[in-house]
């Protein structure tokens, strides 16, 4: 949550840089006849916290999304921006120009994507695939998982048969598509013909 924040104290601070340091030209001078300062206040009190607000937004939802989803999250953003741009223009009579709000858009949400942190999965906590043929057993590290995916195969050692919360005793025939757990060490499925498992946790083949 602190460096959410921080980064849209950067953002706002740039902006206000940006702002003072004439991002933006007026037309025919600043404000109004009836008040000169209309044009300035409209930009403090009103854009500015609407831009930093979709900013927010941009770096809430990059943060949660898909990688092949950032373009279209992005490319939302940067049009909400463009068009708060075009509102601010039309009600105070300026030339505000969207490239300087995008480009901040843009860097808030790659530091936002920069600071996450992703974990690869280790080996043993995906299900990889196993050949078996007739004959030949898998036994499981304790707290393995697996199931069978084609052919046939027998309980060894006893199995927990998980979908129906009952024990498989030793020399049991196995159901395919059914999630088993090794309760201890050793146990696993000798394959009655050639076979394919699933099989998440440690195991070795004999």
């Amino acid at each position: 949550m602190k460096k959410k924040r921080l980064i849209l104290l950067i953002v706002g601070a740039v902006i206000v840089v940006a702002v003072s340091g004439g991002l933006f030209a007026l037309a025919g001078g600043e404000g109004t006849a009836t008040d000169p300062l209309v044009t300035k206040s409209y930009l403090e009190k009103v854009f500015t916290p609407q831009v930093e607000g979709l900013i927010n937004e941009a770096v809430t939802n990059a943060s949660k999304a898909e990688s092949d989803k950032l373009d279209g999250i992005l490319a939302d953003y940067k049009k909400q921006i463009t068009d708060l741009v075009n509102d601010f223009n039309a009600n105070t009579g300026s030339e505000l120009e969207n490239e300087a709000y995008v480009a901040l858009l843009e860097k808030a949400v790659s530091e936002r994507l920069a600071q996450i942190e992703v974990t690869v999965p280790s080996e043993a906590a995906v299900f990889r695939t196993v050949t078996l043929t007739a004959g030949q057993t898998i036994y499981c590290n304790e707290g393995a998982e697996f199931f069978l995916r084609s052919g046939s195969g027998n309980s060894v050692a006893g199995l927990l048969d998980v979908p129906a919360g009952a024990a498989k005793a030793n020399g049991e025939a196995l159901s395919a598509n059914t999630l088993y757990i090794a309760p201890a060490a050793g146990c696993g499925m000798k394959a009655s013909s050639n076979a394919t498992v699933f099989i998440r946790g440690g195991y070795s083949i004999n």
